[in-house]
């Protein structure tokens, strides 16, 4: 059964621009994409003057996570490669991705420390709030 999704194109996951059911994996797919945007400025789905529905799911499909995630802190590479390891029913391990933000937020783009002084705002020892989704 085809499904459609609401959103926008660049940031839908790939089960859901192919019109399947969509789950917490989905979800997290597109907060990937949607972090990956906010980051950077852009995707590298939407970089092409040329964007269509099909140009960008092969791009999705085809991208390896260091490739998607250029220029982000290396740890978020790992976020978005467990996110797509993830299966449909899979129940998200929400502290160890709240775990890789948390070496996102204290390294740079390079990997390294942040130094201590590093805005306190981008530094938490929160717990997060874990939900189940499925």
């Amino acid at each position: 059964m085809k499904h459609s999704f609401v959103g926008t194109l660049s940031f839908v996951s790939v089960n859901g621009q192919q019109g399947h059911a969509q789950s917490c994996c989905n979800d997290l797919e597109s907060l990937a994409y949607t972090i990956i945007f906010l980051a950077r400025g852009d995707l590298p789905s939407t970089t092409n003057s040329i964007y269509n529905d099909r140009k960008a799911i092969l791009q999705k499909m085809s991208i390896v996570a260091e490739e998607l995630c250029e220029g982000l802190p290396p740890p978020f590479s790992k976020f978005v490669s467990y996110v797509h390891s993830l299966g449909f029913n899979e129940k998200p391990d929400y502290k160890h991705l709240h775990t890789i933000l948390l070496q996102c937020s204290e390294t740079n783009r390079l990997g390294e420390a942040l130094p201590s002084s590093f805005p306190p705002s981008l530094k938490t020892n929160r717990t997060p709030v874990s939900s189940d989704c499925v």
